[in-house]
């Protein structure tokens, strides 16, 4: 059994791979060990940003990242309509975004399994979790 103790944490390598006893992260035990079995899948990365929560969609150069970014933001609508009738559009920079395009940390760089390779300069588009 584990224990769980849910935290704005997100989940990642610590959780997955057990290294406490307890799960202290977003994913409220559900991967917590995850990947101690041969052949497990791996769980989608997270990111808690601002506020709301997203899942890692891609990795690369932020010239081919931004094509990307702008295509979902469009098909994702206005972010609303102000009482004059003006439309407001997503950016990728906003608080609440479906969509947030992100410089890879020094950090990230080096200790996630999927940035394996990259180079300072790696963006990470990530996509709002659904509430």
């Amino acid at each position: 059994m584990v224990a769980a103790i849910l935290t704005s944490a997100t989940c990642g390598e610590a959780c997955w791979y057990a290294r406490e006893a307890a799960c202290h992260c977003s994913c409220a035990g559900k991967n917590h060990g995850c990947l101690l079995e041969a052949g497990a899948e791996r769980p989608a990365r997270t990111s808690k940003i601002q506020g709301t929560l997203y899942t890692l969609a891609a990795v690369g150069a932020y010239r081919d990242l931004w094509r990307d970014a702008a295509e979902r933001l469009k098909a994702a609508g206005p972010s609303h309509v102000s009482a004059s009738g003006y439309t407001y559009y997503w950016h990728c920079t906003d608080a609440g975004s479906p969509v947030r395009l992100k410089a890879a940390t020094k950090q990230q760089l080096g200790a996630w399994r999927e940035l394996s390779g990259m180079a300072a300069g790696t963006y990470l588009l990530w996509t709002a979790v659904a509430k």
